[in-house]
């Protein structure tokens, strides 16, 4: 039996070794592990896990400052400064300030973190997790509801013409609830400005500026006069830190923090295409898997070699002899996998 991921195929699709290394190799640990995986310590990675934990609770209604709180707690564990944690608080406040009205008005929350199972065939079955399954109010309609944080949101739609995440998704959602689903939205979550690979967001750097007179005015551009500070040290005639440089900043500023695509409607031809592409494919894993020999196993999950698939690879040093997986873990560069409910599901069904 194989319980397949969108994100878990795609990894197999582009590099067969990649996808073996990633879910299927080890366990490496303890009988809880299952494959390999870089340390959540990076920070985009990090940043982005954080604030899905954060949006959880906001789509539940909680306040900003309580939503925030788990989110801080986590990006505190993994070593996120100061910048990334008062942005985590800016955009929370953001929200609730600016959009989360008007959303709540257009779309009724009807599940949030929803884990979903579509049985493709006898032997394959489809995992996906949605961020939340929404209904919009207008014309009774379903869709599901991804979050994506971004460096850059510019021609937001067209980054999703083709990703088969929100046909997959939809599909499996329909499947739950046992009514349609015409697709996905993807609500974007702007990290602002990016220098030197860190944030430079509006929400948490300003600019003031001081006339001859000695008065104080505050901006979010520099205009070429201006001296930058950081918001959460900052005492403000109007209140201190972040809390009271959101609320001072006008609802327009920050609703450009947050960016909705046109619905993304789910192809169902082009659907059923990709999974019967699936079900070639994995059946054809769950066989090397079950029969093979170690070598079979080998030679079926090969390498894709190139410098795209290969340059930023964290599996670079095992597939090129460099150093075996033991050896990555002890220097940190990799950790052993924790199996998620779908390994557990998967391995259920083999022993039984």
């Amino acid at each position: 039996m194989r319980y397949i991921s969108r994100s878990g195929h795609d990894t197999f699709r582009e590099c067969p070794r990649k996808g073996y290394l990633r879910y299927l190799s080890g366990p490496f640990g303890g009988s809880d592990t299952l494959g390999l995986e870089q340390p959540t310590s990076h920070p985009a990675l990090t940043l982005g896990i954080a604030w899905h934990t954060a949006a959880e609770q906001l789509l539940r209604g909680v306040p900003a400052t309580e939503a925030v709180k788990p989110a801080l707690e986590f990006a505190t564990s993994q070593g996120l400064g100061d910048p990334e944690l008062n942005w985590l608080l800016g955009i929370c406040l953001a929200w609730e300030r600016a959009v989360a009205e008007d959303f709540f008005a257009k779309y009724e929350v009807l599940s949030i973190e929803e884990e979903l199972t579509t049985p493709l065939t006898s032997n394959v079955v489809l995992y996906t997790r949605a961020d939340a399954i929404l209904r919009d109010r207008s014309d009774g309609s379903l869709w599901v509801l991804n979050w994506k944080t971004a460096g850059d949101v510019k021609n937001w739609n067209r980054k999703w013409f083709y990703d088969i995440q929100s046909w997959t998704e939809s599909l499996a959602a329909e499947s739950k609830l046992g009514e349609p689903v015409r697709g996905c939205i993807y609500l974007g979550v702007w990290k602002g400005p990016m220098y030197n690979g860190g944030i430079s967001s509006r929400l948490i750097y300003g600019y003031k500026f001081t006339d001859r007179s000695g008065n104080v005015t505050y901006g979010t551009e520099n205009n070429g006069s201006g001296t930058r500070f950081s918001v959460w040290n900052e005492k403000f005639p109007f209140g201190d830190g972040v809390a009271a440089w959101v609320s001072w900043l006008p609802k327009d500023f920050l609703k450009k923090y947050f960016v909705e695509s046109a619905p993304q409607i789910r192809q169902d031809e082009l659907v059923g295409d990709w999974l019967r592409q699936v079900v070639t494919y994995e059946s054809d894993v769950d066989h090397i898997l079950q029969e093979g020999t170690p070598q079979d196993v080998k030679d079926f999950f090969f390498q894709n070699w190139s410098d795209l698939t290969c340059g930023r690879c964290p599996f670079n040093p095992i597939c090129t002899l460099k150093a075996t997986p033991e050896e990555l873990i002890a220097e940190g560069f990799l950790q052993p996998r924790k199996k998620s409910p779908r390994d557990e599901a998967q391995e259920k069904v083999t022993e039984e």
